[in-house]
């Protein structure tokens, strides 16, 4: 079986795998991908000779998948595919063999399903979260990798108009992420397990909204970090290559007219400060 592609890619750390679901245990990493635009490769399998079943009367039903290779600390820039060409041989000489199957032999018609935009994600969630009172929503951004001179913003679910990440202009929020098919958050806690702020519940939207409760013993101001959970292909962490969770910071500051500071004479006053922004600086 060969597959014959054109891929757009600037970036020298793509490499491509290629997974037979009937065999989920053999995956075939291709090579180094070279920087450029419509690069050709050619990727070539053997199927067992139990991939033919006597159910089909010795045919053999085969699904393929590709994708790029992932690593948690590496983002990539937007990679599109198009398929020139899908063929099978017989390498073993059986008799009455007869190639019927191949339904997408070069040259293909463009067409959308011979296609694919490949995507480096995450999820983010911004720090210094000032919430007034002891309830409030947390957004979770879901957004995509594009950056330098390898960065087609065309390629972007959101074309040219995606929002830049709130915190990085290397990132760009997917309006378009489905929250139950494209990823998700699993899990939503304080650090070390305190319970003092728990999760209340998210929307499933883009971005999420994740609600979180303060109980309020510790008094206010009160900050703390949260620790959240996300689909794998939603990890990024540029430092730790082993990473699992992302994480956020909250405070709580009680609202309008809450009592913050101490006079000398013992009495308290009043916190007037001007409101507040949220800031993380990321790259």
């Amino acid at each position: 079986v060969s597959f014959n592609y054109s891929i757009d890619a600037n970036d020298s750390n793509l490499q491509m795998h290629y997974i037979d679901e009937n065999n989920t245990n053999v995956v075939l990493a291709g090579p180094l991908f070279v920087a450029g635009n419509n690069v050709n490769q050619v990727v070539n399998f053997v199927e067992l000779n139990t991939s033919f079943t006597g159910a089909i009367v010795g045919g053999a039903d085969e699904v393929y998948d590709i994708n790029f290779v992932r690593t948690t600390n590496v983002a990539l820039n937007p990679i599109r595919l198009e398929l020139n060409g899908f063929d099978v041989a017989d390498n073993v000489g059986v008799l009455n063999y007869a190639e019927t199957v191949d339904i997408l032999d070069a040259p293909i018609p463009a067409n959308p399903e011979d296609n694919a935009t490949f995507y480096y994600g995450r999820a983010n969630a911004q720090n210094n979260n000032i919430i007034n009172g002891n309830v409030g929503a947390v957004p979770i951004y879901f957004e995509i990798y594009c950056n330098g001179a390898g960065c087609d913003r065309t390629l972007l679910p959101n074309g040219v108009n995606a929002l830049r990440s709130i915190e990085s202009t290397r990132w760009y929020q997917n309006a378009n992420h489905n929250y139950l098919r494209d990823g998700n958050i699993t899990f939503v806690r304080q650090e070390f397990n305190k319970n003092i702020v728990t999760p209340q519940g998210i929307t499933p939207t883009s971005p999420a909204n994740q609600t979180v409760q303060y109980d309020a013993s510790r008094g206010y101001p009160y900050k703390t970090t949260m620790e959240y959970g996300a689909s794998d292909w939603l990890i990024f962490d540029r430092f730790d290559n082993a990473a699992v969770i992302n994480d956020f910071d909250v405070t709580f500051k009680g609202g309008p007219g809450q009592w913050t500071g101490t006079r000398k004479t013992a009495t308290h006053a009043d916190d007037n400060a001007a409101p507040e922004t949220n800031r993380r600086i990321m790259w």
